[in-house]
C-alpha cells in the first residue's frame, strides 16, 4: 500500500522507502483494531513518528523511533499508576468546540489552548499525520477555527471569523460548567498585515458578555528549547494564560446565535479598526513596510467589518450536521 502524498515541497521528505516503512506500521495496527486502548495508544506513537520525520527533515529511523514513543508512553502510564490512588474515569470526545456533544452544567473546570490566530497553519503543518490516521483533511481545512488558508485576499476577515468561533466556543465553555466552575485559556498574541492582534484581550471582553468573572491573567515566556514545531514556525515566544470564574448561566444567548456574534465581533472590530488608524503598523518587528502599505488596512478592516454576517454565519462556520470538529476534550471524574 503505497501512499499518495500532497503535492508540496514537504512531501519530498518521505522518500519511497519511508513510504513503505510507515504503511507497514500502520497495517500492523489495523491487524489490532479489535484491542482498542492498544490500537489507539499505538496511533499516537505512529502520529508522533511522522511528525518527527518533518521536524528532523527525515533524519530519522522510523522503526526504532516508533518502538521509542510506544516504550516512552507506556512508561509513562506506568508512572502515573503509581501516583494516582483511584482508577480515573476518562472520556475522550471527538467534536467541535463550537458545538460541544456534552450535556450542560456537567464540568468543574476546563482547560484550553485555542488555536492562536494566523500564527501557524495547522492544517498544513498536521496534514501528513492526518493522511496516515486515515482523517479527512479537506473537511479540517474548511472548518478549522482561525483557518490559515481563510481569506488570502483580506486577512481581516479571518480575525472577524476567528472571533466569532472562540466566542461562540466561549458560550459552549459557560453552558457546559457548574456554577463556579473554572476556564483556563491559554493564549498568545499574533499578527495580521503588520497589525498587533492582542488575542487575550478580546477574550477578556468576551467574558464580560458571558458571565464569567476575570481571576486572573498570567503572563509567561515560552521555553523555545521546548516548543512542540521548529523555531521557524510560529513566532511566538510568550503567552497569556486567563483565569475565569463561571458566575451563572447565559439567558437566551446560544453558540447558533448569529446576532449576538455578530454584535460584539463588530464592536471588536471597530475598536480595532480606530486602533490601526490611529497607529498602524503596531507589529512591524523591525520590518520595512511603506506607509501607503499601513494605510490600506484600513479599507480591509473596513471591508471585513462590512462582511461580518456574511462570514460569521452559523451554517457556514459549522458545516453539516455530519461534520465532527477536529479537536478532543477529555472529561474526567
Amino acid at each position: 500500500m503505497f501512499k499518495k502524498l500532497p503535492k508540496r515541497n514537504i512531501s519530498n521528505l518521505f522518500n519511497r522507502d519511508m513510504i513503505n516503512e510507515l504503511c507497514l506500521i500502520k497495517e500492523g495496527l489495523d491487524e489490532i483494531k479489535t484491542k482498542e486502548a492498544a490500537y489507539e495508544l499505538a496511533l499516537v506513537a505512529l502520529s508522533a513518528t511522522i511528525w518527527s520525520i518533518i521536524e528532523t527533515n527525515n533524519g530519522i529511523d522510523i522503526f526504532g523511533s516508533f518502538y521509542n514513543r510506544i516504550r516512552s508512553m507506556v512508561n509513562t502510564i506506568r508512572e502515573m499508576r503509581h501516583l494516582v490512588k483511584r482508577e480515573p474515569r476518562v472520556t475522550v470526545i471527538n467534536g467541535d468546540a463550537r458545538k460541544l456533544q456534552i450535556q450542560s452544567k456537567i464540568s468543574s473546570l476546563i482547560v484550553t489552548s485555542p488555536p492562536y490566530v494566523n500564527a501557524l497553519d495547522y492544517y498544513r503543518v498536521h496534514m501528513y499525520n492526518m493522511l496516515w490516521l486515515g482523517m479527512d483533511f479537506d473537511t479540517f481545512r474548511k472548518h478549522e477555527i482561525g483557518g490559515h488558508s481563510h481569506f488570502i485576499a483580506n486577512r481581516f476577515r479571518l480575525l472577524t471569523e476567528y472571533l466569532a468561533d472562540m466566542l461562540r466556543s466561549m458560550i459552549e465553555m459557560n453552558r457546559v460548567l457548574k456554577d463556579g466552575g473554572l476556564c483556563v485559556i491559554a493564549i498568545g498574541n499574533s499578527s495580521l498585515e503588520y497589525e498587533l492582534i492582542e488575542s487575550y484581550k478580546h477574550f477578556l471582553t468576551f467574558a464580560e458578555y458571558l458571565n464569567f468573572k476575570s481571576i486572573d491573567t498570567i503572563f509567561r515566556n515560552i521555553d523555545t528549547t521546548k516548543k512542540y514545531t521548529s523555531q521557524d514556525i510560529g513566532k511566538i515566544n510568550n503567552e497569556y494564560i486567563i483565569v475565569l470564574e463561571k458566575k451563572g448561566d447565559l439567558k437566551g444567548i446560544s453558540a447558533e446565535d448569529d446576532a449576538f456574534i455578530e454584535e460584539i465581533v463588530t464592536k471588536q472590530m471597530k475598536d480595532f479598526e480606530k486602533r490601526v488608524v490611529e497607529n498602524p503598523g503596531s507589529s512591524l518587528r523591525g520590518k520595512r513596510v511603506s506607509q501607503k502599505r499601513l494605510s490600506q488596512n484600513a479599507d480591509r478592516i473596513a471591508e471585513a467589518i462590512r462582511l461580518i454576517p456574511k462570514d460569521i454565519n452559523w451554517l457556514e462556520s459549522i458545516g453539516s450536521e455530519n461534520y465532527r470538529g477536529g479537536g478532543y476534550l477529555a472529561v474526567a471524574s
